[in-house]
């Protein structure tokens, strides 16, 4: 399971923040995409 501290989790948080992905594009894979959208939400 992902959390806010994972490398990935960080990583497409940094690439949507800088307009090089989106959400749409976050693997729907374990709980993944929902952390990512946690951590941009905040």
């Amino acid at each position: 399971m992902f959390n806010e501290n994972s490398k990935l989790v960080q990583d497409y948080v940094l690439l949507i923040r800088n307009g090089l992905k989106t959400i749409a594009d976050v693997p729907n894979f374990q709980n993944l995409r929902e952390v990512v959208s946690s951590v941009i939400a905040n």
